[in-house]
């Protein structure tokens, strides 16, 4: 452990003295981390093992199932905190250790809150900062389990956080990044800035192991072209031009070319609304973009996850090049997009993006979900109730068919009851109220834990039960 000054000890001493928290400097001194080579260090940075311990597994509602494919899989559209789910496929033998690819298309980080054309709210954008980081570690952490030896990730993101992001992605899989992927998009034409146009993305492009495998792309090139043949030359290690048994350079026509790791695709087909693919989603990515990403990566019949699913846009191309997929979105905004959008491709009414190049007629099947919901009922009542009389009479409710956290006892004393009314004669009484009765219920128990499923308090119906033992497997003992 590094020497502290006096100074420092002192002020240490006051620090404990009076009950604040540590600086994040002074705990990494006092309780040094496991030693690497590099590590981010940033404010309130979980342990990795009390990361996955806490993540609670959640089982999953069947909605609706639409579309036929007539094989043992089912694609699965899962509307929920992305987090509970993939918890919940850790314990899926079907799914852990079998997705070849997780893309991502994260929040940026922007403080924004994104709305569309007719100004419908899409989603928030508003955790930065650390918290971010964070956000996105403990994702990046589950899903590590999730994927294949020879699995593939692709994570979206522009200039705010992108280089924070790397180096905690390095943290987590080791060095495995094998292409800073720039996406250039020429076709976005802005106004008067005071710097250079923002013109392009960046996708991390990270293999799991060596027995990562990746296709060329090809590319159609306007004309024909041609070029010398390359070859390449063992003894000086490099390409150097064919030649033909007289020693002349051997030249060839060309239609295509390979890409590199910078992909000029335009963004206009999803930005502008008379155009191809628009569908008023203001962070929609073009199914080109993804075609490429799942195409390299992938064979027909392989798992693709994307858990920031948003408009749709990855289950979508996964269904017309037949792989397949669970896609997870937690915000209102992008599920009331991606699922009638899915719907329009399983049916063949889909005739956007990529569905002319690959002939798209329609075909597949999805399954769309939701979790498990419990106390959250009662959450609910407590934000509709308008006055402290309802809200007395949803308390007595909540003790008598909740989960109420440890701290509390259910039982109801007059005195308890009698404190209750009193906060609500305070200033902003009624606020106050909604708070602590939300603080007292267990923020752990606003879904059912997969684990509980077969307890009768829960009331899971059996049809529940069922798709949760084809999803999970052996690891739901219902």
């Amino acid at each position: 452990m590094a020497k502290l000054p006096k100074k420092d000890l002192k002020r240490i001493i006051e620090i404990l003295n009076s009950g604040e928290e540590l600086p994040v400097d002074y705990k990494h001194i006092l309780f040094p981390p496991e030693k690497k080579e590099y590590e981010l260090v940033y404010a309130k940075k979980e342990r990795e093992e009390d990361i996955i311990a806490n993540a609670m597994a959640v089982p999953l509602q069947p909605i609706k199932t639409f579309g036929k494919n007539g094989n043992d899989w089912t694609n699965k559209l899962v509307f929920g905190d992305n987090l509970q789910v993939m918890k919940s496929l850790l314990d899926d033998p079907d799914v852990k250790g079998q997705v070849k690819l997780v893309y991502i298309d994260p929040p940026f980080a922007t403080k924004q809150e994104f709305r569309g054309s007719q100004d419908q709210k899409a989603y928030q954008d508003k955790i930065a900062g650390a918290r971010f980081i964070e956000y996105l570690r403990k994702r990046l952490l589950l899903f590590r389990e999730l994927l294949s030896k020879g699995g593939s990730l692709f994570v979206h993101l522009d200039l705010k956080r992108s280089h924070y992001m790397k180096v905690m992605m390095d943290e987590i899989f080791g060095e495995r990044i094998e292409n800073e992927i720039i996406w250039h998009y020429p076709d976005n034409f802005q106004g008067n800035v005071n710097r250079f146009p923002n013109n392009h993305n960046v996708i991390y492009f990270y293999s799991m192991s060596d027995a990562t495998r990746i296709k060329r792309v090809e590319i159609p090139l306007n004309k024909k072209t041609k070029r010398d043949v390359r070859i390449w030359d063992k003894e000086s290690q490099s390409l150097v031009a064919a030649r033909d048994e007289d020693g002349k350079i051997i030249y060839k026509e060309f239609t295509h070319k390979f890409a590199d790791d910078v992909w000029v695709i335009g963004q206009s087909s999803v930005t502008k609304k008379k155009s191809s693919e628009f569908i008023d989603y203001p962070t929609q990515k073009p199914e080109e973009l993804l075609r490429r990403v799942i195409e390299c990566s992938t064979e027909k019949g392989d798992l693709v996850l994307d858990f920031f699913l948003g408009s749709g846009t990855t289950a979508s191309v996964c269904l017309k090049l037949n792989r397949k997929c669970i896609g997870i979105e937690q915000l209102e905004g992008g599920m009331n997009t991606a699922l009638p959008r899915l719907c329009d491709v399983v049916k063949g009414k889909d005739n956007k993006g990529i569905s002319k190049v690959v002939k798209w007629q329609g075909g597949g099947e999805f399954i769309y979900c939701e979790l498990k919901k419990y106390n959250e009922a009662f959450m609910d009542k407590i934000q509709a109730a308008k006055t402290s009389n309802n809200l007395v009479k949803v308390w007595k409710d909540i003790a008598k068919n909740s989960f109420l956290n440890w701290y509390v006892n259910p039982e109801m004393p007059e005195e308890a009851i009698n404190d209750i009314i009193e906060i609500g004669k305070t200033e902003n009484g009624l606020e106050k109220q909604k708070k602590l009765l939300a603080e007292l219920l267990n923020k752990n128990q606003l879904y059912v834990n997969l684990s509980e499923i077969d307890d009768k308090d829960f009331n899971v119906s059996e049809e529940d039960k069922k798709l949760n033992k084809s999803f999970y497997g052996e690891a739901y003992n219902g």
